[in-house]
């Protein structure tokens, strides 16, 4: 379960699809969001340790 500590959100425009920056925590066999995410945003997996940031051009979770 994908649990989110901070939740930000990065549009206001109506007419764009809203984007949002997170800080969260997940496990390794839990679905990373893609849509709707802002560059930048961190998740950690506790059961890796390992640290994500989201590249939101590539719309892909990064190891850091």
């Amino acid at each position: 379960m994908l649990t989110i500590e901070v939740k930000r959100a990065l549009t206001v425009d109506d007419e764009l699809e809203p984007k949002y920056y997170i800080e969260g925590s997940c496990l390794s066999t839990d679905t990373k969001e893609t849509t709707g995410i802002g560059n930048g945003s961190i998740l950690f997996e506790m059961d890796t340790g390992t640290m994500y940031k989201f590249d939101e051009e590539n719309a892909a979770w990064r190891a850091w």
